[in-house]
């Protein structure tokens, strides 16, 4: 059995409000594709039970990390 991330594979959306504003933040992918140096051949560095993901918020621009628990397909 393998884990996967089930917001990297569009499974499932996560809706968060914004602790600052309550405004609406928005998935900006893996906080890993962020930190360089970036090649397309590197493999994925992920912990085996979750994935980092950036959350921005539409209204105020406030960023925060969020933890992505992974499911078992």
């Amino acid at each position: 059995m393998e884990k996967i991330c089930p917001i990297c594979n569009k499974i499932e959306e996560k809706n968060i409000c914004c602790p600052k504003c309550e405004g609406i933040m928005v998935d900006k992918g893996r906080v890993q594709e962020y930190m360089g140096p970036y090649g397309a051949e590197m493999p994925i560095k992920d912990s085996e039970d979750y994935c980092l993901h950036l959350y921005c918020c539409t209204k105020c621009a406030f960023m925060k990390r969020v933890y992505i628990n992974k499911i078992v397909i």
